[in-house]
């Protein structure tokens, strides 16, 4: 008899309630630090890369190497452009006896570089380009790879300070950080971009007393007209701070807003800088003058009746002020036609899970749910994401401190316990399409998107930030657990015995990656565990642009097969990651053969 074939695509994410009569072939019971696509697919989370204004590109095609006659580096922040115009950012060189090898990141992955290429003026000694696919020594190699981990700044200077990171945020392209100093002292640092490094803004003055209560620290962007770019700092124990980036680094300023709470909450609203403060109490500026409270001048105070948690900018010039259980909306321009309403008396926020992907999305004591789901309508219960993960949601949430962001690139929503757990929300379009659990393996104490081309996001760790989703590895040499667990699946006929023989899994990445099949027989009544390596074909699809030497840097599509054995009515595959190589599992064919009836 013919093995019959069974395609399973991956593209549903985590599932812990449906039963295994009604479970899709894709769905997964179990699974860490695979992320589901948007496009499909589980793509590997990726590991944590020390930063400080240098990035290497996530895009693995970008890398180009070349080997030239001779060449001397460009200024730090230069770029280098080719007389067919395509821009790139220089990342080190190698020596031989007449030429030299040159390592470079592209800006547009795209093109190539071709022969009697040169760059232009900002580096005239450089002469033509001898080889754009220079063959390297096992040593040249060796010292390219780390060229270009060391450009991804895994040992980065850390941000000005001696103690945690309390908050990262973005303000004119730039990555701020607050980190403590001392007893009493909280350090400003803005990035260096580029160059790599930090400059110290200035200093916040704290109480003592109020450093382990674990205060929450919120910060907002914005440049009024005539002014900077302007970062707006809160905590709760502290008067509100502002820092301008300027050329000339000004110092740190205090907003006196002439209350004798301190703020917990900031967002700029119809050109007025809002705080709020304990109680529901909410204060805004004059019209566009963040730093004057007058009446007179078009200042005001509102009330929620609930405690706030955060504001978000919505659709339509309103702002949503979200509550620990309501939501509220603010409509109007300006003090003089104000008109706040109640928009849901079912749902609220937590503090530091607001985040908009576009509308607004946010995680309550019952689930992570969006603005437009949590209406006067039903119950929020039906409109949560989290209703197939409740449990592992409700795990991840009670009694910690949780931190989001959002990745605009892979359409994700992020949400991270401060132990290092935390779920990926991914969307296709305005729907979700799936959920699935990470793990960092480390506490943080921040988190925050830097915005642009391909979002960046950060976490902070022990006075540090990290880089998320880097291509290669975790820092140091650890291997990132990782594993995806099907739910048992009959394959159309829950009484036919079948015996099960091979599996093609479908992989987008580097072919030096090392994944493990473990063949799940009956829920485990006959239990294959002895994780069959997958043998990899790395005939690339796209051969004519796969290069050998940078065989963990270079993207391809390929397939791997695993040989299982073991026979039964049903069977979930779980497969699992063995080395630190970036890749995503598209789909999986099975092979199984007809054995009769169950009796």
């Amino acid at each position: 008899m013919t093995d019959q074939l069974k395609a399973i695509p991956f593209n549903t994410g985590l599932n812990e309630v449906v039963s295994d009569l009604n479970a899709q072939a894709g769905d997964v019971r179990r699974s860490l630090n695979y992320a589901l696509q948007a496009e499909g697919g589980y793509e590997w989370i990726g590991g944590l890369s020390g930063w400080a204004g240098k990035s290497i590109s996530l895009n693995l095609d970008a890398i180009d190497i070349l080997e030239v006659e001779t060449f001397s580096p460009p200024p730090p922040e230069s770029d280098l452009e080719s007389q067919y115009g395509v821009k790139s950012t220089y990342i080190g060189k190698i020596t031989r006896q007449n030429t030299s090898i040159v390592i470079l990141e592209k800006h547009r992955a795209t093109e190539q570089f071709r022969f009697g290429g040169y760059f232009g003026d900002k580096v005239p000694e450089t002469t033509n380009v001898l080889d754009i696919n220079p063959v390297l020594t096992d040593f040249e190699l060796s010292q390219a790879k780390e060229l270009i981990d060391n450009f991804g700044s895994n040992s980065a200077p850390r941000p000005s300070g001696n103690g945690e990171i309390f908050l990262l945020h973005e303000n004119a392209n730039y990555l701020y950080s607050v980190r403590q100093r001392g007893v009493d002292k909280a350090v400003v640092s803005r990035s260096i971009n580029g160059v790599g490094g930090w400059v110290e803004l200035g200093e916040i003055q704290l109480s003592a007393s109020d450093i382990d209560k674990g205060i929450r620290w919120e910060a907002y962007s914005y440049t009024f007209a005539g002014q900077n770019p302007t970062l707006f700092i809160v905590n709760g124990i502290t008067s509100a701070y502002r820092v301008e980036y300027a050329s000339n680094e000004p110092p740190i300023a205090v907003i006196d807003d002439g209350v004798a709470q301190f703020p917990t909450h900031v967002i700029v609203h119809q050109n007025h800088l809002f705080l709020s403060y304990p109680g529901g109490r909410i204060l805004h500026s004059n019209l566009g003058d963040p730093v004057n409270f007058t009446a007179l001048g078009g200042a005001a105070e509102l009330s929620t009746g609930d405690e706030i948690t955060g504001f978000q900018i919505l659709p339509g010039d309103s702002l949503g002020i979200f509550c620990r259980d309501r939501i509220r909306i603010l409509q109007g321009t300006s003090a003089a036609d104000w008109v706040l309403q109640d928009y849901s008396d079912e749902s609220g926020a937590i503090v530091g899970t607001i985040q908009n992907m576009p509308t607004s999305i946010f995680a309550d004591k019952r689930g992570v749910t969006t603005l437009a789901s949590s209406d006067a309508y039903g119950s929020f219960k039906d409109k949560a994401l989290t209703q197939r993960i409740d449990s592992l949601y409700q795990t991840i949430r009670q009694n910690a401190k949780l931190y989001s962001a959002v990745s605009r690139s892979r359409s994700q929503y992020r949400l991270i316990n401060e132990d290092g757990r935390g779920l990926y929300f991914t969307f296709k379009g305005s729907s979700l399409a799936g959920v699935m659990e990470v793990d960092l393996g480390l506490p943080i104490t921040a988190m925050a998107t830097l915005r642009g081309d391909e979002d960046q996001v950060f976490v902070a760790y022990d006075g540090a930030v990290y880089q998320m989703d880097y291509p290669v590895s975790l820092e140091g040499d650890e291997t990132i657990e990782a594993f995806i667990e099907l739910v048992d699946h009959h394959y159309g006929n829950p009484r036919q015995k079948k015996r099960f023989s091979q599996i093609d899994v479908d992989v987008v990445g580097d072919p030096q990656v090392t994944l493990e099949v473990a063949n799940l027989i009956d829920g485990g009544k006959d239990y294959y565990e002895d994780n069959v390596p997958v043998s990899i074909d790395t005939l690339s699809r796209s051969k004519s642009s796969y290069r050998q030497e940078l065989l963990s840097r270079y993207s391809q599509r390929f397939e791997g097969t695993a040989y299982l054995c073991g026979s039964g009515v049903s069977q979930s595959i779980r497969i699992t990651h063995k080395s630190n190589h970036a890749h995503s599992i598209k789909s999986a064919t099975v092979h199984y053969r007809s054995r009769g009836q169950k009796r």
